[in-house]
């Protein structure tokens, strides 16, 4: 018997890009359309196995084809080439009210997100009140979902698609969408079905999360598998990758007033990553001709999730850049770091005389901060706790 709930082997999925932008444009150029469209191969020859009662991490950097593979999992696409076995029962959360049909209610769009995964209405029925009440959305189920906050659909949709009683269940970083409390309901439910044994592909950006609930991460770079096995071995690999964008991302570009952004840690341990309590020196190399004066910098800690850490600019510390400066370096020098585990992209922003912005690099360097033992978030404590 298979020891795997799913398995692609040389799966490969190209799309077709048109460079005319409307249908009007489509039918008017419609053979010169073909003859110009370009092939872009989302995912290239991706042999990838899904044990059971597995939870699989897939990570890679925004465009490395993560969606695209999670949707031909799915059963949503269907790859250029190469095979997709299956079995058991899926549900999947692949985009936000994906499934739904925005004239009906909440109440009638789980019955055809269940209906859409094999559940008969009695089954639905059992379960209709956890679902309703899981969601906590109760005063809102039996209003079209076409007023609803991207949050209630999130909630509606991960709550109708976990009770579904899947063997696989498919996530792509929809959770990010719903409050705290909502997000920590959804995190515990997970937890449950790893306890349970069931199969579950997780998508996400932090680090923090693989670490905590997956035991198997497959690596995707431009479309292609890197990596695929044990986590932390996977988010060396990940790191890796990320180091080699931001030396590229850093690189002096013609005319460019920021020429150069470097972090350099005080310590860092075995695998590269910074410890809890090391300092952070960021070195930030400008040329200010031509920029109205005086001109500040504004520096931005954003972790992988996309959260803004820390920001922080030269005003904040009196910095005054010297006037008629051609050639500046600023320096930031932070003490006794206490970031929250996982990846940290630095933006700096030069800002001229008048508030205008002159020139900015969303992720101009990059550095990794160790996991905490405990606890989650972009920053950490020290804490001790008692029971009286």
């Amino acid at each position: 018997m298979s020891t795997s709930i799913a398995t692609l082997h040389d799966v490969s999925k190209r799309f077709k890009v048109f460079t005319e932008k409307t249908l009007k444009e489509r039918f008017l150029y419609f053979n010169s359309a073909r003859e110009h469209a370009q092939e872009f191969w989302a995912l290239r020859d991706v042999t990838l196995e899904i044990p059971l009662g597995s939870t699989l991490g897939l990570v890679g950097h925004n465009g490395s084809g993560k969606s695209t593979l999670l949707k031909i999992l799915g059963g949503i696409f269907q790859p250029t080439s190469g095979d997709v076995l299956r079995r058991g029962r899926m549900a999947a959360l692949l985009e936000l009210g994906a499934g739904f049909h925005p004239d009906m209610t909440g109440r009638e769009n789980i019955f055809l997100s269940s209906a859409l995964v094999g559940m008969s209405k009695k089954e639905t029925q059992r379960h209709l009140e956890e679902i309703i009440d899981f969601s906590g959305i109760e005063q809102f189920i039996d209003t079209p979902v076409k007023f609803y906050s991207s949050g209630m659909y999130v909630r509606l949709a991960f709550a109708a698609s976990i009770f579904s009683d899947p063997d696989l269940l498919l996530i792509d970083e929809v959770l990010a969408v719903g409050d705290e409390p909502f997000q920590a309901k959804c995190l515990s439910k997970i937890r449950e079905f790893q306890r349970e044994g069931r199969s579950i592909v997780l998508v996400t950006h932090s680090s923090a999360t693989i670490r905590e609930f997956c035991d198997q991460v497959a690596v995707l770079d431009r479309g292609k598998l890197r990596f695929a096995g044990e986590t932390h071995a996977g988010l060396d690999v990940l790191n890796g990758i990320y180091a080699e964008s931001s030396k590229l991302d850093s690189r002096p570009q013609a005319d460019a007033h920021i020429r150069g952004v470097t972090v350099k840690p005080s310590r860092v341990n075995a695998t590269g990553e910074v410890p809890l309590g090391a300092s952070l020196a960021v070195s930030i190399d400008l040329d200010l001709r031509e920029v109205a004066e005086p001109a500040t910098v504004e520096v931005r800690f954003v972790a992988g999730s996309g959260q803004l850490a820390y920001q922080l600019s030269s005003r904040d510390l009196s910095l005054e850049i010297p006037e008629g400066a051609q050639s500046v370096t600023l320096a930031f020098d932070l003490k006794d770091q206490h970031l929250g585990g996982g990846e940290y992209q630095v933006g700096v922003e030069l800002i001229d005389g008048f508030q205008r912005s002159v020139a900015k690099r969303n992720r101009a360097a990059a550095f990794f901060v160790e996991s905490a033992p405990f606890g989650q978030g972009t920053a950490r404590f020290d804490v001790t706790g008692s029971v009286s």
